[in-house]
């Protein structure tokens, strides 16, 4: 996990520019966080940020606003369903 995500929330860009040193910080002037790289803020500015989840787990309350996110999720945490997640997954977008 990215450092900037694991601190946002508990520190201000500030501070976080501080505490990172001199590295550049690109912050989402929606929400507010922090990315070290202009293409992260950019995906999350397109795919996360004040959008509703709309990947959700059959399995457990899990929500995802990324497929990849929901994917990794069910292969880590359902492992029994992962075939018939990856099944249904590929063959909606076949179509």
């Amino acid at each position: 996990m990215r450092l900037s995500r694991l601190l946002w929330g508990i520190f201000s860009l500030e501070q976080l520019k501080a505490m990172m040193g001199s590295q550049n910080l690109f912050a989402c002037k929606t929400c507010g966080r922090a990315y070290k790289r202009k293409s992260s803020l950019y995906n999350h500015m397109r795919w996360e940020c004040g959008k509703e989840p709309q990947f959700k787990c059959s399995y457990c309350p899990y929500k995802g606003k990324q497929k990849i996110h929901f994917i990794m999720h069910v292969m880590a945490k359902h492992k029994e369903h992962k075939a018939d997640v990856l099944n249904n997954t590929y063959s909606k977008e076949a179509k």
